[in-house]
């Protein structure tokens, strides 16, 4: 029962980073480095941060978390930064990269 619970939570988690990364004009994308955070939302999902990279090759910062004013979950951070040296070497980027459609 907790592991589907858990499941569930994975999977909302993910309509819901698709949809607001779609609200952010990318539609093709990867997703990396993608954690919970600890803390539990009103809606029964989690907060969480991660990073996206896009077909154009930029990577965003998120922090998915819960906005009181609109009663729903948002990104309470979205970043343009600058792919480290290191994730080259990193398996997660490359397939964010690849399901990106970069090489």
């Amino acid at each position: 029962m907790a592991v589907d619970r858990a499941l569930d939570r994975v999977t909302r988690r993910r309509r819901i980073l698709d949809e607001l990364i779609r609200q952010e004009g990318i539609q093709r994308y990867g997703l990396f480095s993608v954690t919970t955070e600890g803390k539990l939302l009103p809606d029964g999902s989690e907060s969480a941060s991660g990073f996206v990279v896009d077909a154009e090759d930029r990577v965003f910062y998120f922090w998915l978390d819960w906005d009181d004013a609109r009663r729903r979950i948002v990104f309470t951070t979205w970043d343009r930064v600058q792919p480290e040296a290191d994730w080259a070497e990193d398996s997660e980027y490359r397939a964010a990269r690849l399901a990106a459609g970069l090489s």
